[in-house]
């Protein structure tokens, strides 16, 4: 699934921005809560762990920068439900015609639970409307803190 929004900054200092994993958690405080860190702070390894709580299940999710390309992708892999849900979270920055940038998030399963696949309709819907919401979020973080 794909969501989008645009910032009202430069596409460098968005990835700058996105480039620290430990940002994250200011805009995805809706998803993921009692964030730790570990490895390093940016780029390839980065890595933190969280208590991710969607429709009403709380559970731990590691999460694990495996990509990036400079200024423009950012690449991680998300693993929870004791390895039976393996996913990757891809950011996108690009510029806009107004000189922000437009940040695109695709996430991808790569495996998940049996229930998850047969409910699958109504998670990505549940997962489209919460990440969306974790994009506006990021929006609104880089407008209010330049």
């Amino acid at each position: 699934m794909i969501v989008s929004t645009r910032c009202h900054r430069d596409p460098d200092s968005v990835y700058a921005f996105l480039d620290v994993l430990g940002n994250h958690e200011c805009f995805n405080g809706h998803l993921m809560t009692d964030w730790a860190l570990s490895g390093p702070a940016t780029g390839l390894g980065a890595k933190a762990t969280a208590l991710a709580s969607m429709a009403g299940r709380r559970e731990p999710v590691e999460i694990e920068v495996i990509e990036t390309t400079v200024a423009t992708t950012i690449v991680a892999r998300h693993v929870s439900h004791d390895g039976e849900r393996v996913a990757t979270g891809t950011y996108r920055i690009a510029p806009d015609s107004d000189g922000g940038a437009q940040v695109t998030f695709e996430y991808v399963w790569q495996h998940a639970p049996r229930a998850e696949r047969l409910a699958a309709p109504l998670v990505r819907a549940q997962m489209r409307r919460a990440l969306q919401r974790s994009l506006d979020r990021l929006a609104q973080e880089l407008s209010e803190h330049p």
